[in-house]
């Protein structure tokens, strides 16, 4: 049986799925001939575009003409990004397809990023697929339903609701629909958290325990650089293994590779630098997303001084000409 190994790189500023395996001409024209399959000459391998939906194609496909299909190089990875059902834009009817069309050109028109345009589309996608035939008769009501079952029910992060929340006002801001009042669709509150960091010497033993020299370079990449993990995976095919680093490590805290940007911001704070220009390495667009980043710096905790240790500094300061002065005042032998 033949050995198919699937891996996640980032090509075109996206998240892809590649394929390998060992060369075989009938294979190779079956996977060449897999809808929306594409080559890339920099990886030398056929991608589709990650998604859970093709993830599960690739396997059920391939499975069925007898191929062993290795998928462990995914397992680690872990996205936000809101699955759109398999079938589901080939189920809307014309009349839906051209709203969709005109919500997409309402959204390049704003100069959304391309990001941006593709999570919003796919959430008014799917509500316009839950309202079925029912797009004049939208109300308040119909789209606090939507996000009970379909997002909130689906237990999707908070900040996943408040994107989905963003794009149906868009989408209300667009056709003003008469019994829909867009300022009355509520967000739930950003969470507020604290980012999980790792000591210098916590970073050190990290590396110490990698022992696989590409995912090496890549943590000293994200660690010494800040650069959030789809922008290093450019310069990488990472194929996952950062759990069991930190396994190896033997942390006990929840880390991923993000972690690593939260250390680099916190670790060149307890440096000294100047959180303007953390700001400026990060790419942060506004100071108050970098501020977190002074929550609990180690250094600034341990400067930290008790009023009773200051009270009893002074005094003993005033008190240097008789070292036996006690507490009270009183001189003991």
């Amino acid at each position: 049986m033949r050995t198919i190994r699937l891996f996640a790189f980032q090509h075109r500023d996206e998240l892809q799925i590649g394929i390998t395996y060992k060369f075989d001409f009938k294979l190779n024209d079956f996977i060449k001939n897999m809808e929306g399959m594409r080559w890339s000459r920099t990886y030398s391998c056929f991608y589709l575009a990650y998604s859970v939906n093709n993830k599960k194609r690739i396997y059920t496909v391939l499975k069925k003409i007898g191929c062993i299909i290795d998928y462990s190089a995914l397992k680690d990875l872990k996205t936000e990004t809101v699955e759109t059902p398999e079938g589901e834009h080939s189920n809307l009817n014309p009349q839906q397809l051209e709203i969709l069309e005109e919500f997409q050109n309402y959204l390049n028109g704003q100069r959304f990023s391309k990001s941006t345009l593709k999570t919003y589309t796919t959430f008014v996608q799917r509500f316009i697929a839950f309202q079925r035939d029912k797009l004049n008769n939208i109300t308040n009501r119909r789209i606090e339903i939507f996000i009970e079952q379909e997002i909130a029910g689906k237990n999707y992060a908070i900040s996943t609701h408040r994107q989905c929340v963003s794009a149906l006002k868009h989408f209300a801001a667009l056709h003003r629909f008469p019994e829909l009042k867009a300022e009355q669709i509520s967000s739930p509150r950003k969470y507020k958290y604290l980012p999980v960091v790792l000591s210098k010497e916590e970073v050190i033993d990290l590396l110490r325990a990698t022992q696989n020299l590409k995912h090496r370079a890549i943590f000293a990449l994200l660690y010494s650089s800040g650069l959030r993990v789809g922008r290093a995976l450019q310069f990488f095919q990472y194929q996952g293994g950062f759990t069991s680093c930190m396994q190896a490590g033997k942390y006990q805290k929840k880390v991923t590779p993000h972690t690593l940007r939260h250390s680099y911001a916190t670790n060149m704070l307890e440096n000294d630098i100047d959180l303007r220009h953390i700001q400026s390495l990060l790419g942060h667009s506004k100071p108050e997303t970098t501020m977190i980043y002074t929550h609990v710096t180690q250094k600034e905790l341990m400067k930290i001084t008790s009023p009773l240790d200051v009270s009893l500094k002074a005094l003993s300061n005033s008190d240097k000409k008789d070292g036996n002065m006690r507490l009270s005042r009183n001189v003991f032998d």
